[in-house]
């Protein structure tokens, strides 16, 4: 289970970084498509044609004023450029990164199914050895009650034996006396 855990958190960390890696790669593609400078307006370009002739003509403060308006225009331009060009990137961002996080839950929900599927096996393979534990131990427990009752029917019908003896023939009795030392029940003596 750890192992799975490990390798998970390993295969997320990668992904992520090869996550990181399209992001780059997709703003540098953005940023390349896009032209260094943004192309001059109509209108700047028009100021700009009147500007070389009011300095042919030598009117210098109008050239003045003039120049000051292609500024401006080309300040305004370059606003909106910038604007623009940071709209698109945050727009392919946006796309990528939601993109980036359906993978990702994709692949965090698959390891939690991995996980799951883990714990469920393993908590049925317990289960399967419990199950086989209790069947084994009840077989056993049969099995010593088996064995304890053919013990007791058997030392019952010993100790009836032993209980039952024939007394013996009083021919033979007569003919033999017995001494101490073959009787059956030794006395304990008296020293």
């Amino acid at each position: 289970m750890r192992e799975l855990e490990e390798k998970a958190k390993e295969d997320e960390a990668g992904l992520e970084r090869k996550q990181r890696e399209k992001l780059e790669a997709a703003t540098s593609q953005v940023l390349g498509k896009l032209p260094a400078k943004p192309k001059p307006s109509s209108e700047v370009l028009n100021l700009e044609r009147i500007l070389r002739n009011v300095v042919k003509l030598k009117n210098y403060s109008e050239a003045h004023d003039i120049q000051e308006r292609i500024q401006k225009l080309q300040k305004g331009d370059q606003e909106r450029w910038e604007a623009n060009k940071q709209q698109k990137l945050a727009y392919q961002q946006t796309i990528l990164m939601k993109k980036h996080a359906t993978e990702l839950k994709a692949f965090q929900k698959k390891i939690q199914s991995k996980i799951e599927a883990l714990k469920k096996k393993r908590a049925l393979d317990l289960e399967q050895l419990l199950q086989k534990y209790q069947n084994i131990k009840k077989d056993i427990d049969i099995q010593n009650a088996l064995e304890l009752k053919k013990l007791q029917r058997h030392s019952s019908s010993s100790l009836n034996v032993s209980t039952y003896s024939p007394k013996p023939s009083t021919a033979r009795s007569s003919t033999r006396k017995k001494t101490k030392e073959e009787s059956p029940i030794s006395q304990p003596s008296g020293n």
